[in-house]
């Protein structure tokens, strides 16, 4: 087995309501006719980093734009779920934790392209890693293609000016693959067309599985499964779950969930790290 260090870096903090993470998360009943909307203030952004023997510096997302609410995001955006990441919770500031900057980063792949994932994909424009990307292939069409309808150049939970930089060469991706030893590349869906997962097998750590925003919180996960409230897709969303199941059980493994501030207390974020 190739020797691998996961380290997981958290970039400040969402704040939204619950029913964009869970839908039907306040219900009315016969007993509370009038509940009250929740709004949740702990919701992580993470980026993983993988240290790996064969392959050097993995990076798996590049998480939001430090001036997302200067600007760089629309006002619907900005006032539906702000990110609030301080100067030590950037991109950057993480990397720098362990010693590296954008341009150390040997292979780089985007789970999607939402503004919480692509939005510091300029950093590594002509770098090593920005010459081969890899992305969903259904997602790269879709994102595309609905940034460039008319003059706005944003939609949905997608910002044109995060994923079309230039000095990036895209690897579009469309089925399973092992990208190192012992680093795997899933290909899930629900939340965007198409979402990339990666499922890692650690020498003392075991399995660990990171479904992206296929799966955001332990509670979509269930059982019973509950699916975010706002989803792409919501067959796609429950063929990922089974998917994921069945490598949880396959492996015994894991599971780290991108958008649940409760669930990552049980881990440990970098400069810590899994082995």
């Amino acid at each position: 087995m190739a020797k691998m260090k996961l380290y997981i870096q958290n970039h400040g903090h969402f704040e939204n309501d619950a029913e964009l993470n869970l839908a039907l998360a306040t219900v009315l009943t016969v007993d509370n006719k009038e509940p009250r909307s929740q709004w949740v203030t702990n919701i992580p952004s993470l980026t993983l980093l993988i240290e790996h023997e064969q392959a050097g510096w993995i990076l798996f997302d590049t998480t939001s734009h430090p001036d997302n609410l200067k600007g760089r995001w629309p006002e619907r955006l900005r006032k539906l779920c702000p990110h609030y990441l301080g100067p030590e919770d950037t991109l950057t500031a993480k990397l720098a934790l362990l010693g590296l900057t954008p341009q150390d980063i040997d292979v780089l792949v985007l789970s999607h392209l939402h503004i919480d994932h692509a939005g510091n994909l300029c950093l590594f424009a002509g770098t090593k890693a920005g010459s081969k990307v890899y992305v969903h292939r259904t997602e790269l069409k879709e994102a595309l293609y609905l940034t460039h309808l008319g003059p706005e150049r944003d939609w949905g939970a997608y910002v044109r000016d995060d994923f079309v930089v230039d000095g990036i060469t895209y690897y579009p991706v469309s089925e399973d693959f092992e990208l190192a030893e012992g680093v795997e590349v899933i290909t899930l869906e629900g939340d965007a067309p198409g979402i990339l997962g990666l499922v890692l097998h650690l020498e003392n750590s075991g399995t660990i599985i990171y479904p992206s925003d296929a799966v955001k919180l332990k509670a979509n996960y269930g059982p019973p499964v509950q699916p975010s409230g706002v989803v792409y897709d919501s067959l796609g969303f429950l063929r990922s779950v089974e998917k994921i199941r069945k490598l949880e059980e396959k492996y015994q493994a894991r599971i780290l969930f991108p958008h649940d501030g409760d669930d990552l207390e049980n881990f440990k974020l970098t400069p810590e790290y899994y082995d």
